[in-house]
């Protein structure tokens, strides 16, 4: 977590050239004295980081092209000991005399700047900002001009700039702003929340502004959420499909239709974008976020939204990280627990590899599913503690279809009995956690590569051996259950039941039928979660005798 030197985050972005993945093997907060200047073909990918990782003290700025940043926690402060205030943003894009395109900023969290929580300045082009927490610019904190509390900068003849899903919470001014000849600017399913004095402000050039909702606050100061104004430029606006009063002077140059070609074409009508927002905005590590960005998450849920000056006001720095690195044998990037969900090698290093055969490289398969989601189950060709069963063939659904049921209840004979997960030996990432929906409302829960155990103290016998589990359909985990040392059955979790939360929707089960088991037996959960989007979530383990038929 050190500001400087061979390994560090500077070291990375700033130092080295060239195409490159930069990835974490432990989390953290790396406090900056001086900003990063990014250079280019770079991918960075903040997911990776056990536990998250939060950058203070200083902005990322972009200074040259083909730069992705993702998963990172941007939030500069008002250390004393930090960069300029003047310029303390979170992550700007742009320099004065340098060529900066086709960047994408997506899935980050950005808040607590001095300048701007966000911009694009010095002429960029082609730069997507997405899926990104945008919020809590410090009002009275230590800029030169006093109050200062700034969501989102798009100016300097920036074009071509497409700001896309984002959340923007209790910023006072530029929610955001887009000026100075900036051009073919779109600004589209966006939420605005508790926006102070200003909301979206346009002095001139070309927008479009569509499907966004704006929430006032009780900051906001009354005035309408979208202004449009003459400035330089086109001064071409289309405006349409957003819950919002349009104000400002130049309203009369707004068109009715398109006035440039748009390069986001999926766009979701408003009705469904507040919950859209509120549900992908910002970083997912193991699938939740973190304490501060569900504390933003909930003020604008509860309306209690607040301009702020200091981090401290709203509990300070949260975001801790882990220490602990996952490993890595082949050290290629890639943890073993997700070369079994890619289908790698965990003991060849082979992250430019392609083993699902999508065109699509291990490695950015690895990053990419962090937050997105493992959308496929592959097949696994690595050799972990535990070995994946042979007779689970990925290709063959009968299998499942003859063994997984969603929802509902079995009916076991009263002559069986059930475990609670939660009573369980616990190591690796299970932990146990609270679902109001689950047997005694508790489950275990992994978002990484977790053991459970616990011995039979049953009759011995012949048993159907039934897991009830939580199987959202927004990733693919994976597990396997074993007796004493033998592999009774592996599967993975990939049904498509209709809720991508946990929920008795998503409730279902697996039936090993005919299991012999003795008294003292040891019976072992092994489960590789999916870190992106599904964590493994287990409820129960239920026996009943074989000759008890299920209904």
């Amino acid at each position: 977590m050190n500001d400087s030197g061979k390994g560090s985050l500077r070291w990375a972005l700033e130092d080295l050239d060239g195409p490159r993945i930069v990835v974490f093997e432990v989390g953290g907060q790396i406090d900056l004295t001086d900003q990063i200047q990014i250079n280019g073909d770079v991918t960075l990918a903040g997911q990776t980081a056990p536990g998250g990782i939060t950058v203070t003290g200083a902005r990322l700025r972009v200074v040259e092209s083909n730069v992705i940043i993702r998963g990172m926690n941007v939030r500069p402060g008002d250390s004393k000991d930090g960069h300029d205030p003047d310029n303390r943003d979170g992550i700007s894009v742009g320099k004065d005399g340098r060529v900066v395109k086709n960047v994408i900023i997506d899935s980050n969290s950005l808040s607590w700047a001095i300048d701007e929580n966000a911009s694009t300045w010095g002429g960029p082009s082609n730069v997507t900002w997405s899926d990104n927490i945008i919020a809590e610019g410090l009002v009275n904190s230590s800029h030169s001009k006093g109050d200062h509390s700034m969501g989102m900068l798009i100016g300097d003849g920036s074009s071509n700039i497409s700001i896309i899903g984002n959340l923007f919470a209790s910023n006072d001014q530029r929610n955001a702003i887009v000026k100075d000849a900036s051009e073919s600017i779109e600004f589209v399913n966006n939420v605005v929340y508790n926006y102070g004095r200003q909301g979206l402000e346009v002095h001139g050039g070309s927008l479009h502004a569509i499907g966004n909702v704006m929430i006032s606050g009780d900051d906001s100061d009354g005035r309408a959420a979208i202004r449009v104004n003459s400035g330089s430029g086109d001064n071409a606006f289309y405006i349409s499909d957003n819950v919002s009063e349009i104000g400002g002077d130049a309203t009369n140059r707004i068109k009715s239709g398109l006035v440039f070609d748009p390069a986001t074409e999926e766009i979701l009508p408003t009705s469904k974008v507040l919950g859209w927002v509120l549900s992908h905005a910002g970083v997912m590590i193991d699938g939740e976020r973190s304490e501060i960005d569900e504390r933003i998450i909930k003020t604008v849920l509860n309306d209690t939204g607040e301009l702020i000056d200091a981090p401290k006001e709203v509990g300070g720095y949260l975001d801790r990280g882990s220490s602990s690195a996952l490993k890595d044998s082949d050290d290629d990037g890639i943890p073993d627990v997700h070369e079994v969900l890619l289908g790698s090698n965990a003991n060849k290093a082979d992250a430019q590899g392609d083993a699902d055969g999508n065109g699509i490289a291990n490695i950015e398969d690895y990053i990419n599913g962090l937050l997105d989601g493992f959308g496929s189950a592959p097949t696994v060709s690595v050799d972990l503690s535990y070995t994946p069963d042979d007779s689970v063939d990925e290709e063959d659904t009968s299998f499942d279809e003859q063994t997984v049921t969603a929802g509902g209840d079995n009916g076991t004979s009263a002559e069986g009995f059930s475990i609670e997960a939660e009573d369980f030996d616990l190591s690796g990432d299970f932990r146990t956690a609270s679902l109001g929906d689950a047997s005694g409302r508790k489950v275990i829960k992994s978002q990484h590569e977790g053991t459970a155990t616990t011995t039979f103290d049953g009759e011995s016998g012949t048993y159907d051996m039934r897991i009830d589990y939580f199987d959202e359909n927004d990733g693919v985990s994976y597990l396997e259950v074993r007796l004493n040392d033998e592999v009774l059955d592996a599967w993975y979790w990939d049904q498509n039941l209709g809720s991508a939360f946990a929920n008795k929707q998503t409730l279902t089960h697996h039936v090993i039928e005919d299991v012999d088991i003795e008294a003292g037996d040891e019976i072992i959960f092994y489960g590789v979660g999916d870190r992106g989007n599904e964590p493994m979530r287990i409820d129960t383990l239920a026996f009943t005798p074989s000759d008890a038929l299920f209904a």
